[in-house]
């Protein structure tokens, strides 16, 4: 667990010391003290954002005590990824869990109609009760 300045973050990781601080501004990166002044990045940190960092000299290791780190806002890219599959898998487990319930709605609505259409069309089958005609008076009466 070795702190690097920025510019040994940097060397390290192959990636510019401006992209650097764009990832410490946005809290993908914490910032903490290091042992010889300055600010500097955990090298664990490094690698969890950046992968495997480039072989370079080996930092003077002093033992410090770990000065205050900025507050982290957010979480790595990975784990936002990663966040945003479960919560998509979920979202469509639950839109397909929905449209399941409509299709057996409608398909007993379906039968519902069948029902009713048959009934229907036995009524108009048989022949209308009565009289004759019915509500005609004869004339003359």
């Amino acid at each position: 667990m070795a702190i690097l300045t920025l510019t040994e973050a940097s060397r390290a990781t192959g990636i510019a010391r401006s992209t650097l601080y764009g990832y410490i501004q946005r809290g993908k990166l914490n910032v903490t003290s290091h042992p010889r002044g300055g600010r500097g990045v955990d090298t664990v940190e490094l690698e969890q954002v950046f992968g495997p960092l480039k072989q370079t000299e080996a930092p003077q290791e002093t033992p410090v005590k770990r000065a205050k780190t900025t507050k982290k806002v957010g979480t790595t890219k990975k784990a936002r990824t990663v966040k945003k599959k479960v919560d998509v898998s979920q979202e469509h487990d639950k839109a397909i869990g929905l449209l399941h319930q409509q299709v057996k709605l409608l398909e007993q609505e379906l039968t519902d109609v069948k029902e009713r259409l048959g009934i229907l069309e036995k009524q108009s089958l048989k022949p209308p009760k009565g009289r004759g005609r019915k509500g005609r008076k004869k004339k003359g009466r």
